[in-house]
């Protein structure tokens, strides 16, 4: 068995919904439920992030709070290298949401992960077990019979 090294890559790009104060919108109904739906997904990767940023390797990371947070595991876990970016706006009226920003954004730089590598052990099926091999030549060719009998009757029906 010959085992190799393979460097596998994912990029995820993921746009934060902001999490604006219900009473600053001026939402009624499905948008300000939508909103606090949202607000509580942040709520959760921030719990997330808090306990990455410890450091402490037996910390319980609660991924598992928001589908957000587990969509985000892989991101966040430590077997990868994340990056945020943070919008952030100069207006005076913005303060408060520009200064969250910025708080969320530094809990996150502390995050720390590391390289794992991993052997990947290669085989070959079709050669290790010819039985296979033919199995599935052989459902291949009743595919083949069936989509050609399919074929002849749309073909017999259409006249």
């Amino acid at each position: 068995k010959a085992v190799s090294e393979r460097t596998v890559g994912k990029l995820s790009l993921i746009d934060l919904a902001g999490s604006e104060r219900a009473a600053k919108t001026d939402n009624r109904g499905a948008r300000l439920t939508e909103g606090a739906n949202i607000n509580r997904s942040l709520l959760a990767l921030a719990n997330c992030i808090n306990a990455l940023a410890q450091g402490a390797s037996k910390a319980h990371v609660p991924f598992r709070d928001s589908k957000l947070t587990r969509l985000l595991k892989d991101s966040l876990d430590g077997h990868c290298r994340t990056v945020i970016i943070t919008n952030v706006s100069p207006a005076s009226d913005q303060f408060e949401e520009t200064l969250n920003s910025l708080k969320y954004a530094n809990r996150a730089k502390n995050i720390r992960t590391k390289e794992i590598k991993v052997a990947v052990e290669r085989c070959s099926v079709l050669v290790a077990a010819p039985e296979i091999g033919s199995a599935y030549h052989l459902q291949t060719e009743r595919r083949s019979a069936l989509d050609m009998g399919a074929h002849e009757r749309r073909s017999a029906h259409d006249l």
